[in-house]
């Protein structure tokens, strides 16, 4: 086993969890359709009892609440869904720093009349570009995937309402450290993802406020006909084991650990951090190597035969040579940008790792320094 430091590209599965999932996989392994005999209203119960614990954790009612195969799905249901619903009436607005499940949509789907903000050096929006629009579905990343920068997305929904606009945003990297309120919080769609959350992969959440109508992205009778497909009871139900199970007391240890290792990362000659520490996801480090002959690839790949898992940036972008959209959003040469690497701290990770991590590191830098 090798030192995990890659937590924000998929997480551990919890021992309990993994347990759920066995027994699940044994006893309740019916179609939860299959309602007119008691094993598959027993596989159904499984999967509503899910939502209502997802429901309970994030102030939402159960039937506010759909499931789908991934935090990508969810996040195409949500906007497709929208605008297709409303018969294209409603103009896009999404930003230079979102997810490719967001910020690609438009190539395969052109939506009408799309804008694209931009964000500071730093990786935060600002409020105030949110007020020119009106009947507009705005699509904003609750936390950055790559950058860690975390948006006010509370003060962004009072701007955006004023004129009739609706919001959604993607909380995927954020609610595995911070509790979410759906009525505080004031977006109209909210979704997420399992697998960020120490549960396995195969489902997605979305939240859809009462009073929003979507079309479906999957057809058929499933989740309110919203997406279609025999549901996955067993991620389903895991999920809503591991909402029962988080536990945000550990988030300031997490933080505590990646200040830890972001200081003496920073101590190395030519290291810089991508974006500002304030208002930052607990877990992240993004940094520039700036005097060193490796481009990100050459040195994640180095550091994993040292048996180091970190990544380059987003997982969505592994084995590909191209520089990180987001570090050129907030300002970043190319150059930059294809010397920098992503490093994210998880709870099981020991300040010995650290320690070992930082070392290695550090003579790798002057090994292959320019």
């Amino acid at each position: 086993m090798g030192i995990y430091l890659d937590n924000s590209s998929t997480t551990k599965v919890k021992d309990e969890v993994i347990n759920y999932a066995i027994n699940i996989m044994r006893n309740n392994w019916y179609n939860p359709s299959s309602t007119n005999y008691d094993e598959g209203l027993n596989a159904k119960h499984i999967i509503e009892n899910a939502r209502n614990i997802i429901a309970e954790k994030i102030n939402a009612e159960p039937d506010e609440i759909i499931f789908t195969c991934s935090g990508s799905a969810a996040n195409n249901l949500a906007i497709r869904g929208f605008i297709d619903k409303n018969d294209n009436c409603y103009n896009w607005v999404t930003t230079n720093i979102e997810h490719d499940s967001v910020y690609m949509i438009e190539m395969n789907k052109p939506l009408t009349c799309k804008h694209i903000e931009k964000c500071d050096n730093n990786g935060f929006l600002h409020q105030d570009q949110f007020e020119k629009y009106k009947n507009c579905l705005i699509s904003i990343i609750g936390a950055n995937n790559e950058i860690g920068s975390i948006q006010p997305i509370r003060d962004i929904a009072n701007i955006v309402h004023k004129k009739g606009n609706i919001l959604h945003t993607d909380i995927t990297q954020y609610i595995p450290y911070y509790p979410i309120n759906v009525k505080e919080l004031g977006a109209d769609l909210i979704s997420f993802s399992s697998h960020k959350l120490n549960s396995i992969r195969g489902t997605g959440v979305l939240y859809i406020k009462k009073g929003i109508e979507l079309s479906p992205l999957i057809f058929g009778h499933q989740e309110k006909g919203l997406f279609a497909g025999t549901e996955n009871v067993v991620s389903i139900g895991c999920l809503g084991l591991t909402m029962q199970l988080l536990d945000y007391n550990k988030t300031k240890d997490i933080e505590k650990k990646r200040n830890y290792l972001l200081n003496k990362l920073l101590s190395i000659d030519g290291v810089v951090l991508n974006g500002s520490i304030e208002n930052r996801l607990a877990s992240n480090i993004n940094i520039c190597i700036n005097n060193i002959c490796l481009d990100n690839m050459q040195l994640t790949a180095l550091l994993g035969l040292m048996n180091y898992q970190i990544a380059t940036g987003s997982a969505c972008n592994t084995g590909e040579n191209t520089p990180s959209k987001v570090l050129l959003a907030i300002g970043k040469t190319v150059d930059e940008a294809k010397h920098s690497i992503r490093i994210t701290i998880g709870e099981d990770n020991t300040y010995e790792e650290l320690d070992k991590f930082y070392n290695d590191f550090k003579n790798i830098v002057q090994q292959y320094k320019i």
